[in-house]
């Protein structure tokens, strides 16, 4: 018999009208038998982690701001000349932009000129031809010359050979699509943040020559009275993410600038929301206050949508009478039980999700040292091909390196800190010594100086190492030859660096074999390629005519998702590629991508038609689009060895389209937690994934289903696609502890398995189960209920030929003791 526990850290299960976990079988039942082996597929695999693409609103400091200057990184690609550079990227920038970038210091990463350093003596234009040329598209156009200061060495000009799309290729030129590194500190002026647009000229100003007597930076800022008691809004944090009926304390340095001078403080989101006037004295003084919020924000009305109920808390400050000088300014929420900069209820969400990995996704712009700084000393930064330097406002570095270190300390995950793209090479020093090195270097005393002495390399299972996240399609770094594979060379020379622990990731694209293949060749000594196969990014245009029905279309999702990931040749021809070189696939990003019908159109491509988002927005967050998501990560493990997956994204959406996020409401009380189903299902998942994956056999019954076969881009002509099995196994052992993963893909039917394993068994066992009131089953915000959950049971009369039935679009692990 099966006891059920009514628990589940993630969704209550004292939900009345939900679904039996499981179904036993009669005896007369159609059976499929899974046969569990000793045959050892993948070894020492892990379970799939998270990722954190958002900021500061996961934490518990979430306002910083300390308005300084600017830091400009930006990775140029060009052809390279002994004079100069040309960008074979971008249109020409303007004037005021090519006036301000003379003087900044410029690198080249690659090629026969690479380490010299020069500095940017005048930016000309000049015909030549783009990186990305394509047939008929080869014409010479005007671009942005780069004059060196004095001319690079090594340029050998009888190499200047017919350009190609890749450098590399057969015939290419090879001074064409290097890589050159520019690098500019502009700190002698100020900063605010984008959310502080309406700020306009006369309002405000920074001063360096009148500044706190303990702050480490080199800008202040004054503001106006004109400028308004709502000068610098911040959003502090949302009831979706946290309880914000806690102590809030705002900090900061201020002294008035004309006589009278009061600065305003305010918060609102709440009810009966506090504000306060605070007079100034004319010398710098800090300042600490503390606004009690506690029974400000109500509690969720139960049986009524979350989305209604859900607020953000923000916090104004600005000007009330006079002018006023500010600085480092900070505002944290108190209160909170666990040891980390982050908010309880998303170390809870991510304790329950259980994943082995948790990756922070950096772009561009910064160098990795800004990364190394606590935030109230970070310069902003900007890594935009034409930056606006009349503007100086640019983003910030968090969470930072120690943020995202001290989390997965706590909950003993791995992290996977992908450094910004423009990192250079002497930076890599930093971090191999800030990872491993005593408190007497550099990087240890930064370390310590964050209040953690002790060796990261100690305390944390395993540290992964990207370079720039998917600079393909950002920009903000360089692929090509010489640079990530200088990179990498430099830190395992380090006398700081673990092979068993330190794990370096280059990025490619999903099954991209005109990306990936160079990248393995130009840095062969990487540890992995890692790669984000998305299931699906578009419905082809006649999908409501070839797929009527939900389940129609659930099916043909399902079905791509296979082809391309799992029987794809390409993913294939990449893992023996890489393989060759002792490189391993890794999988930096997993879920859907679908994002419209068609042909492309619209931002990032998303459609804007209403009646596209609602027909796509009826799949993505559904519990068979959860069960597909894992299974995928779960068959990419298993047939391409993929033993470091990452699922995107922590929370969030992406244009109205329900896409990415797993975490919709956090919260400390289970009953008031949201999650997508497909943060259930790999929570659900991350239970039986340990020690080595074995093989398993299907015999029986082992029933199919068929997709509509249509191609991506619609129209009449048809791919004939296989029948696909509905029935999807994964065994895992670690010494004698065992497991069972089993995805039904079946969007109707509940299918009967019967277990059959290769040791002795006791009567116990414990199960989890992602389960829906159907295959359509979500959770949004819009609904009032939940419809879709995390299951535990105990099973007692477990054994050899354990026969069950899973309820369709369910994923089920069972995880148990061998004698």
């Amino acid at each position: 018999m099966r006891k059920h526990i009514l628990k589940t850290g993630l969704i209550l299960l004292a939900i009345i009208g939900i679904m039996p976990m499981v179904c036993l079988a009669g005896e007369n039942a159609t059976t499929t038998e899974i046969r569990i082996s000793d045959t050892v597929k993948v070894e020492d695999c892990r379970p799939f982690g998270s990722q954190c693409k958002a900021g500061p609103q996961y934490l518990k400091k979430p306002v910083v701001m300390n308005f300084e200057g600017m830091l400009h990184r930006r990775i140029l690609i060009g052809e390279i000349y002994a004079e100069g550079v040309m960008s074979t990227r971008g249109k020409p920038s303007n004037q005021v932009t090519r006036d301000w970038y003379v003087g900044a210091d410029i690198t080249v990463l690659s090629g026969q000129a690479k380490g010299q350093k020069r500095k940017i003596k005048a930016i000309e234009t000049r015909k030549g031809i783009g990186h990305y040329w394509r047939k008929g598209d080869d014409k010479p156009t005007d671009r942005d010359f780069y004059v060196f200061d004095k001319p690079v060495t090594g340029i050998d000009e009888s190499l200047r050979k017919g350009l190609r799309r890749f450098a590399g290729t057969k015939g290419a030129n090879p001074h064409h699509a290097m890589g050159c590194l520019i690098e500019k500190n502009d700190l002698s002026f100020g900063s605010t943040s984008s959310k502080h647009a309406k700020l306009k000229a006369g309002m405000y100003g920074f001063v360096h020559d009148d500044l706190p007597p303990s702050t480490e930076g080199k800008s202040a800022i004054w503001l106006s009275s004109e400028a308004g008691a709502k000068a610098l809004p911040n959003r502090v944090h949302s009831t979706t993410l946290t309880d914000c009926n806690r102590v809030y304390k705002v900090s900061f340095w201020a002294k008035a600038g004309s006589a009278g001078a009061k600065i305003h403080i305010a918060f609102e989101g709440g009810n009966d929301m506090p504000s306060e006037d605070i007079a100034l004295t004319s010398k710098w003084k800090h300042y600490e206050r503390s606004y009690d919020l506690k029974g400000k924000f109500p509690a969720p009305k139960a049986g009524e949508p979350l989305k209604s109920q859900l607020v953000n808390l923000m916090s104004y400050i600005g000007v009330s009478s006079g002018k006023v000088l500010l600085d480092d300014v900070e505002i944290s929420g108190e209160g909170y039980k666990n040891p980390t900069p982050w908010v309880d209820e998303l170390v809870e969400a991510l304790r329950l999700f259980g994943g082995a990995n948790f990756r922070k996704q950096v772009t561009a712009g910064a160098g990795l040292s800004d990364y190394f700084k606590l935030a109230i000393t970070q310069p902003a930064f900007s890594g935009k091909y034409n930056p606006v330097p009349e503007e100086r406002r640019g983003g910030v570095g968090r969470p930072g390196i120690y943020d995202v270190y001290s989390l997965c300390e706590h909950l003993n995950m791995e992290p996977w800190f992908n450094t910004p793209g423009t990192i250079n090479v002497e930076e890599i020093d930093l971090m191999m010594e800030y990872i491993g090195a005593s408190t007497d270097t550099p990087g240890g005393k930064l370390r310590a100086k964050h209040g953690h002495p002790k060796p990261w390399i100690e305390t944390l299972p395993r540290i992964h190492i990207e370079f720039g996240n998917e600079i393909w399609n950002f920009g903000g770094g360089y692929n090509g030859p010489d640079h990530w594979k200088d990179l990498i060379t430099r830190a395992k020379k380090s006398p700081y660096y673990d092979p068993e622990k330190i794990i370096f990731h280059v990025g490619g694209w999903a099954t991209n074999l005109g990306l990936n293949l160079p990248i393995i060749d130009h840095c062969p000594n990487a540890d992995r390629l890692t790669v984000a196969p998305y299931i699906c990014h578009r419905y082809p245009g006649n999908i409501r005519e070839a797929c009527p029905t939900p389940a129609d279309r659930a099916r043909w999702v399902i079905g791509y998702g296979i082809d391309q990931n799992i029987t794809s040749s390409a993913m294939q021809k990449q893992k023996e590629a890489a393989a060759a070189n002792g490189i391993e696939l890794s999988n930096y990003e997993m879920n859907h991508h679908l994002i419209a019908l068609g042909k492309k159109t619209g931002e990032f491509n998303a459609t804007k038609k209403k009646e596209d988002t609602k027909l796509i927005n009826e799949y993505l967050p559904s519990q068979i689009a959860g069960v597909a998501v894992a299974n995928n990560m779960l068959a990419l493990l298993r047939e391409h060895h993929m033993r470091d997956q990452s699922f995107f994204n922590l929370t969030g959406n992406f244009f109205g389209l329900k896409l990415w996020g797993g975490v919709l409401r956090a919260s400390m009380k289970p009953e008031e937690c949201r999650y997508r189903p497909t943060w259930l299902a790999l929570a659900a998942t991350n239970h039986g994934i340990f020690g080595d994956l074995v093989t398993t056999s299907h015999s029986g019954e082992n029933p199919t289903f068929a997709a509509v076969a249509i191609p991506r881009s619609g129209g009449k002509k048809k791919k004939e696609r296989a029948p696909y099995e509905c029935l999807w196994s994964y065994s895992f052992k670690d010494g004698k502890k065992r497991s069972l993963i089993v995805s039904n893909l079946d969007v109707m039917k509940a299918l009967t398995i019967t277990i059959r394993m290769p040791g002795k068994v006791g009567s116990k066992a414990k199960m989890w189960q992602s389960i829906g009131k159907d295959f359509m089953a979500s959770n949004e915000l819009e609904k009032p209920e939940a419809e879709a959950f995390l299951n535990a049971s105990e099973i007692t009369d477990f054994k050899n030929g354990y026969t069950l039935t899973l309820p369709a679009a369910t994923i089920t692990t069972i995880s148990w003791i061998e004698k």
